[in-house]
């Protein structure tokens, strides 16, 4: 043995110089992800920035971080050759000019040897991928999206990617207009294309998203777009009738049954996450006796509050049974372009002056001047035509802004819900102490349908994550004991939505909701179950009726991160401010590493007694829970387990809560004790213990309870 001091290798720091070549040039990097974890953000085109999480992945005790210097290459035309990427590769290299580049320079990556997966959220809306000035700059950024026109317009004349048509076979006044209304709308999309569909179809998708029309213009020659909106007045429209109509090819209507009730919207946010928004026509519900459902796929929407619109737009046009005519009509309608409203009459049928909108036009021929038309009627004119005379409805708008949950609760998931809710595959390549962050939300007012749930740590901005729905919720009206099992409730919310054999939080203790009596206002319950015990609980302690209501941050944290949450509600006016909305924090704690406290706790043969007589036996059952997974095992069952290397404590104190008698590393169920004093308080704590790579956790929760004593 050598004198002194020494040391030992725990692990290894791993460095990495890489390039990452990531496409077209863009204005700005904003966010820098490592393995879903938010390691940079700001706002940066070019040049060098620090990238300072060592603890991203749980410091030098876990999988380290990433810290370093990164290089931007913007790719401009005049961009030289990088000195890191020269000093490290031999020979000539290129400047890597015309595309976008990110050079690591030997930045620490943690203390794995395989590197994590990296994300980039880049933002392109001032500069074309040739770097010169994006058409129209002025109304090119909206939010951070660009504007749908400008996406359209430059699909058509980029010579590199595009269709590459010369700017000038844009109707640019056209274009300028519709993208101010598009600018008005707020409606900015972000894709990343990869060229899997064709060009066309590209375009084509993004019309669909923001409902409008692509066409090249009979009348100049030039590519025009005609969005479909509630921008025309009836009276002013161009009339057809028996007098300039040649025939009347064709008339049907949608039948109520061909409608669609429900559209669900899949959008993708700025987290490059799929999420889903829907909304439903109630009265066609009513009517139809069934829901019929649609979705949509919007790629191109990056928020819940747009998402909704479009859906709603779409809801508006399918679920209302329109009717269509193929007509052939005189030169009269020679200028009529896709996407134009026109009225038609035709008294044979009952219809005056309804307006359709044209779908297709056949400009016929020298042998037959008749031009074809297919039209579909619009809905935005729906309430003028004649045979709908529109009639009082004294509706009220039910929606309300978006407002701050009234209710939240931030917990850590148990070993129930990810075992239930994780695949063991996905298990398996977690961190040996990771943890998951679930919510508990109510709702503020009855049109608020989810919310979204923003994550951070530390002084990284908040992050969007996931949405979450809201859970039932009500409060304790008679306070309760350790052995109550009938609870009263007052102040309830939505609690016909509680799920029966489903789990719910009294305070932090978790029960089992066998059954629920809205009259009485009573609920029964299973105490103390997973890896909770029983406890009192005051009047107005909250209860969240969570058992599938829980909203899922989704991100793996490890143990001792403190992570600050904000949950953000929608109605069908939008979504609230992040500015607005409360902020919770929790630190994780192992919950799903941790053991099962005992059950069957008793004294002297009796649960949770109020006095005891002479000696003081106190007995319990074991409790394992990789076996307690079928369903909600209760307090009075039997041995379950153990679990592998679980022993228990117990602590006896006396009425000043000087501790009379204890035991440790206890491996069977009972311990015994004879009080000293003829009389007094005696209170009582016991808990379970598991060894996790050499560290002792406790189980989440210890049983508590205190009884009157006496010795005769």
């Amino acid at each position: 043995m050598s004198s002194g001091s020494s040391s030992s290798i725990i692990g290894y720091k791993y460095y990495l110089g890489i390039f990452f070549r990531l496409g077209y040039p863009v204005d700005e990097i904003q966010e820098i992800k490592v393995a879903d974890r938010v390691a940079w953000t700001g706002n940066a085109g070019s040049g060098t920035i620090t990238v300072n999480s060592p603890n991203l992945f749980g410091g030098e005790k876990r999988e380290g971080g990433v810290s370093g210097d990164i290089d931007i290459l913007d790719g401009n035309p005049a961009q030289p050759v990088n000195s890191y990427l020269d000093s490290v590769i031999s020979g000539n290299i290129p400047a890597f000019r015309g595309g976008l580049g990110l050079a690591l320079k030997q930045m620490y990556i943690g203390l794995n040897p395989y590197p994590k997966k990296w994300a980039i959220k880049k933002k392109r809306t001032d500069i074309k991928t040739d770097f010169s000035q994006q058409w129209y700059v002025t109304k090119a950024d909206i939010n951070g999206d660009l504007n749908a026109i400008h996406i359209v317009r430059e699909c058509i004349t980029d010579a590199d990617w595009g269709m590459g048509y010369p700017s000038a076979s844009v109707n640019d006044v056209n274009f300028q207009a519709v993208a101010d209304v598009i600018y008005t709308e707020g409606f900015g999309l972000s894709y990343h294309w990869v060229q899997q569909t064709t060009i066309e179809q590209f375009i084509q998708g993004v019309m669909d998203t923001i409902g409008g029309l692509i066409y090249v213009s009979p009348s100049t020659g030039l590519w025009e777009i005609k969005l479909i909106r509630d921008d025309f007045v009836p009276a002013n429209l161009p009339l057809f009738d028996p007098s300039n109509v040649v025939d009347l090819v064709k008339y049907e209507r949608v039948a109520l049954g061909e409608t669609i009730n429900e559209i669900t919207v899949v959008y993708r946010d700025h987290a490059n996450k799929n999420k889903t928004v829907t909304v439903q026509d109630l009265g066609n519900i009513q009517m139809q006796g069934t829901v019929i459902s649609q979705t949509v796929n919007y790629p191109g929407i990056s928020t819940a509050e747009l998402a909704l619109r479009a859906a709603q737009r779409d809801l508006l046009a399918r679920s209302t049974p329109l009717s269509k005519v193929q007509l052939k009509v005189n030169r009269q309608g020679w200028n009529l372009a896709i996407g134009d409203a026109f009225r038609f009459s035709w008294p044979k049928l009952g219809l005056i002056d309804v307006v359709y909108r044209v779908g297709r036009v056949e400009t016929g021929d020298l042998n037959d001047g008749a031009i074809t038309i297919d039209a579909v009627e619009d809905v935005f004119a729906l309430p003028s035509n004649s045979y709908a005379a529109p009639q009082p409805t004294g509706w009220v708008d039910p929606s309300s802004p978006p407002a701050p949950v009234p209710y939240q609760k931030v917990i850590e998931a148990t070993y129930w819900d990810i075992q239930l809710g994780v695949s063991q595959a996905d298990i398996a390549q977690l961190d040996e102490n990771f943890g998951y962050v679930l919510t508990l939300a109510t709702r503020a007012s009855s049109d608020s349908y989810l919310y979204e749930i923003w994550s951070k740590v530390g002084s990284a901005g908040y992050v969007e994550e996931n949405n979450g729905i809201f859970a039932p919720t009500a409060t304790v009206k008679i306070a309760i004991t350790l052995t109550a099992t009938t609870i009263n409730y007052e102040n309830d919310l939505d609690i016909d939505l509680a799920k029966i054999n489903g789990h719910a939080y009294i305070g932090e203790e978790m029960v089992e909701l066998l059954t629920v009596d809205e009259v009485a206002k009573q609920f029964t319950v299973n105490r103390g179950i997973l890896d909770t015990v029983p406890q009192m609980h005051n009047v107005g302690a909250r209860i969240w009726f969570s058992d599938g209501n829980q909203g899922e941050e989704g991100v793996e944290r490890v143990d001792a991160e403190v992570v600050d949450v904000k949950l953000l509600p929608s109605t069908s006016q939008g979504t609230l401010d992040i500015n607005l909305a409360p902020s919770m924090q929790l630190t994780l704690d192992n919950r799903y590493q941790r053991p099962y406290a005992p059950g069957n706790v008793k004294v002297n043969g009796i649960a949770y007694p109020s006095a005891v007589v002479a000696t003081v036996d106190v007995t319990w059952s074991h409790r394992d829970k990789t076996q307690q997974l079928a369903y909600f095992n209760t307090q009075d069952e039997g041995n379950i387990g153990p679990d592998s290397g679980t022993t228990y404590s117990i602590v006896i104190r006396d009425g000043t809560d000087t501790i009379i008698d204890s035991a440790t590393g206890l491996t069977g169920t009972s311990h015994s004790f004879v009080p000293t004093f003829p009389s007094g308080i005696i209170k009582i704590e016991l808990k379970s213990h598991q060894s996790h790579w050499g560290l002792q956790l406790d189980s989440y929760q210890t049983h508590k309870f205190e009884f009157d004593y006496s010795d005769v």
